[in-house]
């Protein structure tokens, strides 16, 4: 009797441990392939000027709001895209993680573009794509494909 009772503690450990397993990587799953209500009332929105044309754009000036971007949004009603503020003049980096919006980014110095760069959706490109600007940038503007 008490060799089924050492069987079954031991089973019990091991479906435990699986169980805890499933569900840590079930939770992280679920944060990652399924979108999060985004509140657009979390950000001020302004009108920017680039080369004579008019974009109504979200405002992203800090680091959260740097962090979250456009994330998690499955449109943009009312707004042309999201406007990107740093402190400071350097190489940026945006990638798609989450990101089911295709956007074309204008990258910015100085109130000058020096350059754009396509970033498809999360569920055009199925991997996350990382994309560069091509030298220091100030300001980032993400555009909404309409």
């Amino acid at each position: 009797m008490k060799e089924v009772f050492d069987i079954l503690r031991k089973h019990s450990l091991f479906v435990a441990v699986n169980l805890v397993l499933v569900l840590s990587l079930g939770g992280w799953l679920i944060k990652v392939f399924l979108p999060v209500k985004t509140n657009i009332g979390e950000f001020a929105s302004k009108e920017y000027v680039l080369e004579g044309k008019k974009y109504n754009l979200l405002v992203a000036d800090t680091p959260k709001k740097w962090q979250k971007g456009l994330m998690n949004f499955k449109e943009l009603n009312g707004y042309d895209g999201m406007l990107f503020i740093f402190d400071d003049r350097d190489y940026r980096a945006f990638w798609n993680m989450n990101t089911y919006l295709d956007l074309t980014l204008i990258w910015i110095d100085g109130g000058k573009s020096i350059g754009t760069t396509e970033l498809p959706s999360i569920i055009k490109t199925k991997n996350v794509k990382t994309v560069y600007s091509p030298s220091f940038a100030d300001t980032v503007i993400e555009l909404v494909h309409k």
